[in-house]
């Protein structure tokens, strides 16, 4: 993640780094493509099924297909081509600080949720994940004390790392350096006693994807 570079610390370090796995993240490209060819398909053979009408029912059946064609033409291949690059810029980070959240196509968007304004993290493992992720892979959400204090807000949505493999193991490891870091900013470690150390904010990763 070049992007986040820049934005840490001298003494930040990333934990963990991922982004969705394939076949989840894609599973409502896969369901949009197959209704679109399907669709396409269906109009294709309306169309070679009928013997060419005249010019004044010609432009009337393209007035009436055309609606429906376009909609194939959007679930099949625009819908697809969007996810794809939508897949290519998004990426997640872990930081001994803060989780990162890097997104965008054409601009990229790098949202940063520091440790002590998270006050709830979940995980979910969705039917795309079963069928597809084969029970390994899940989404962890993040909800920050903004959308804690104000739920009704819609712009207060929870922060997710969605269809990550491992998401048992990634929940685990967040809530373990989610509480070393919250501790060691009530209780810096540097200021402890040498016979009283505090929590550690360095340990393996969880498995990567």
């Amino acid at each position: 993640m070049e992007d986040i570079a820049p934005i840490l610390d001298g003494d930040e370090t990333i934990l963990w780094q991922g982004r969705p796995a394939v076949l989840p993240f894609f599973a409502s490209a896969i369901v949009s493509f197959l209704v679109g060819v399907g669709l396409l398909a269906i109009v294709a053979r309306l169309v070679a099924g009928q013997p060419l009408p005249p010019r004044p029912d010609l432009l009337a059946s393209a007035l009436f297909l055309s609606p429906f064609l376009l909609t194939g033409f959007l679930l099949a291949l625009c819908f697809p081509l969007y996810e794809i690059l939508s897949y290519l810029c998004i990426s997640y980070a872990i930081t001994s600080q803060r989780v990162v959240f890097r997104s965008g196509i054409i601009l990229h968007h790098v949202d940063i949720v520091d440790f002590d304004q998270i006050v709830y993290a979940d995980m979910k493992v969705d039917l795309a994940d079963i069928l597809l992720g084969f029970g390994r892979t899940g989404s962890v959400s993040l909800e920050t004390r903004a959308a804690f204090d104000a739920p009704e807000d819609p712009e207060q949505t929870p922060h997710l790392l969605s269809h990550v493999a491992h998401p048992s193991g990634v929940l685990r490891f967040f809530h373990r350096a989610e509480f070393d870091v919250k501790t060691d900013i009530e209780y810096p470690n540097r200021l402890r006693p040498d016979e009283n150390p505090g929590y550690p904010t360095s340990y393996p990763p969880p498995p990567q994807p």
